[in-house]
C-alpha cells in the first residue's frame, strides 16, 4: 500500500518501515514535507545473511530498536515462521 513516504509498495518489494523515533528525528525532516529518510538504502544483516532495503514508510507501532521489513526482505534473512528476529543494520550510503 501507500507508505508515509508517498510510495506505493507491494509485499515483493525490498523495503523497510523505519521506527517512528528514527523517522521523525531524521535530519531535515520538518514533520510536514517529505522526509529526507525516504528512499534511503539500509543494509540489514542476520546470521551471515544480508539484504539491502529502501526506507519507504514509518512504523508507528515499532519501538526504538525495531523496524518492519516487507515479506520479501524478511525472507532474504530468515523464514517467516521465526517472527521477530534481532538484526544489525547500517545506512548503505
Amino acid at each position: 500500500g501507500l507508505g508515509a513516504c508517498g510510495i506505493v509498495n507491494t509485499d515483493n518489494d525490498l523495503i523497510v518501515a523505519m521506527n517512528h523515533i528514527v523517522f521523525d528525528a531524521y535530519p531535515g525532516y520538518d514533520g510536514v514535507n517529505c522526509n529526507p529518510i525516504c528512499n534511503r538504502p539500509i543494509t540489514i544483516s542476520y546470521q551471515g545473511k544480508s539484504v539491502e532495503v529502501t526506507v519507504t514508510d514509518n512504523c508507528v507501532a515499532c519501538g526504538v530498536d525495531e523496524m518492519q521489513l516487507s515479506p520479501a526482505a524478511f525472507e532474504q534473512l530468515a523464514d517467516e515462521s521465526e517472527g521477530l528476529i534481532e538484526v544489525d543494520w547500517s545506512w548503505a550510503n
